[in-house]
């Protein structure tokens, strides 16, 4: 399927966030979106511009996370999704709380 990101051309892009674990029991997750990159190599060099930086100096270079998407395809929930039965309340305000 050429043009949907299938052909030997796909272009890919990588995503550069930094994570980590915090609370008594490691229960909370801090995410920072840090950028996208057109190479491996480039979220490489930005996470070695980060490291030095207050709050990214504190944390191991293992916090930093590079996913590799490629451009036009779907990357997940093609299916849809549910709503899991421990949220409180999943319509629209509008409809659960009318006025």
């Amino acid at each position: 399927m050429e043009g949907r990101g299938e052909g030997a051309l796909a272009r890919k892009v990588y995503y550069l966030e930094h994570c980590y674990r915090y609370g008594r029991n490691n229960e909370h997750v801090e995410g920072k979106r840090i950028g996208m990159y057109s190479t491996r190599e480039l979220a490489e060099e930005a996470i070695d511009r980060y490291l030095p930086l207050p709050g990214f100096r504190d944390y191991p270079r293992e916090c930093f996370q590079i996913s590799e998407f490629v451009v036009d395809r779907d990357t997940a929930w093609t299916e849809g999704f549910s709503v899991p039965s421990y949220h409180v309340n999943p319509l629209p305000e509008s409809v659960a709380w009318p006025d």
